[in-house]
């Protein structure tokens, strides 16, 4: 499970990014044969980002434009492609509507006591983001609900704030062989997501 676009060149001098992709090769390595799952950034990554660039009651959010996919719509390609409905080396998925990240925070709900604040990173891999580096290429397959109908689903519980990132989301889902790298300073757990089909059954709406 991966990131769309955390090869690109420009991306990788975010650590995140640059891990990713470590990853990524990692995984083929070990097992060449294997499907890697590249989504755009979960509905859920606006609070995310405000927990982790907290400064007292501020959080910062940086520009960038993006194409946020709800994490159920996430849960269910990644289920189909362990149950052999999607093959290849890569499947890709974002989903159906472009915003800003800052548009994606003040949509959706947040942690309490945490004022959202735009920042400009003056940084290469910060322009990158803010010219679409994130957005998928024309062509990736778009995947449902959309951010207001998935804002306005009475399940409180689907609106959960997730651990930091895909890594902390796929190790709940993982439950045997496990390794670790190093790259530089980031420890990277990669595992088999063995029981990613029963995890995503009982996340995943009906396609």
């Amino acid at each position: 499970l991966s990131i769309v676009n955390t090869d690109r060149p420009e991306v990788q001098g975010y650590g995140y990014f640059a891990g990713k992709k470590a990853q990524e090769e990692t995984a083929r390595r070990f097992s060449p044969a294997l499907t890697i799952v590249r989504t755009t950034q979960w509905f859920e990554f606006g609070a995310q980002v405000l927990q982790r660039n907290r400064l007292g009651p501020l959080g910062f959010v940086p520009g960038m434009r993006i194409k946020p996919i709800a994490l159920e719509a996430a849960a269910r390609v990644l289920a189909e492609t362990a149950l052999g409905k999607r093959g290849g080396d890569l499947v890709e998925v974002s989903g159906p509507e472009e915003m800003t990240l800052w548009e994606l925070v003040r949509r959706t709900p947040g942690p309490g006591g945490i004022l959202p604040t735009p920042v400009f990173l003056p940084t290469g891999f910060g322009r990158a983001f803010r010219r679409g580096a994130l957005l998928p290429d024309p062509g990736v397959e778009e995947v449902g609900p959309g951010l207001e109908d998935w804002a306005n689903r009475a399940d409180p519980s689907s609106r959960q704030i997730l651990p930091h990132g895909s890594i902390g989301w796929a190790r709940r889902l993982t439950s045997r062989s496990r390794y670790s790298v190093r790259m530089d300073e980031l420890k990277i757990s990669l595992g088999t997501k063995n029981s990613v089909v029963d995890v995503a059954r009982s996340q995943a709406v009906a396609a």
